[in-house]
């Protein structure tokens, strides 16, 4: 069961290798490397929806969002688009905020606990506009909100919040597909399993100079 981004990201890079390694194990004749290759997979699909579907970073919680790679899916882009412009919004307005109050070093924030605000220093406080809400007084400084600033942090929030919950939907999607090739992945899992060990033995016995024994039936 995969449960996080990054472990899926495992299954796409080992179905990378898998066109090389069968390609290597191709120039052998001996029986038992046969078999051994018959039993890895292709996986030309599910290769091509992972790489197309996952980004190249993936975070370690899928709650992080970034997970889904852009031009996948339109309405997830759509949502991104959303929070894109209201990010510019956000800077567009600090900065016209800045220019009709006169207040240089005002700045717009957001924390968990309070959602987006104004922030002031102390010694500006008498620039501030009457329509300014205070939220919050801090030891240097004073927290406000407007009614504008409290309408666009609702559609930015709503946004984020429908925008992780269809990444997850997707996540989920694709863990589907590759839950239903488990039985496959898992005896080519097996097979690279076996290739390792004979991988490990052949290195031990170049380094020793080990050889295979002729057994004689004479004293």
């Amino acid at each position: 069961r995969i449960r996080n981004p990054r472990e899926l990201g495992g299954v796409r890079a080992t179905l990378e290798t898998l066109p090389e390694i069968k390609g290597i194990l191709k120039v052998f004749d001996q029986s038992v490397v046969v078999e051994l290759a018959s039993r890895i997979g292709d996986f030309e699909d599910l290769r091509e929806l992972l790489n197309r579907a996952l980004s190249d970073e993936l975070p370690s919680d899928l709650g992080d969002g970034g997970v889904i790679r852009s031009g996948y899916d339109a309405e997830l882009d759509r949502l991104r688009s959303l929070n894109s412009g209201n990010k510019e919004w956000l800077t567009r307005l600090e900065a016209d905020e800045r220019e009709r109050t006169g207040i240089r070093n005002l700045k717009i924030k957001y924390n968990g606990a309070f959602g987006y605000f104004i922030e002031v220093t102390k010694s500006n406080l008498d620039s501030v506009p009457p329509e300014y809400i205070r939220k919050q007084t801090m030891v240097g400084a004073e927290r406000f909100v407007t009614e504008e600033l409290r309408q666009k942090e609702r559609e930015i929030l709503h946004a984020e919040e429908v925008g992780i919950a269809r990444e997850e939907k997707l996540f989920l999607e694709i863990c589907g597909s590759v839950a239903a090739r488990s039985e496959a992945l898992s005896m080519t899992a097996d097979a690279l399993a076996e290739m390792d060990v004979f991988l490990g033995w052949a290195q031990i016995s170049r380094e020793w100079d080990y050889c295979k024994p002729v057994i004689r039936s004479d004293d």
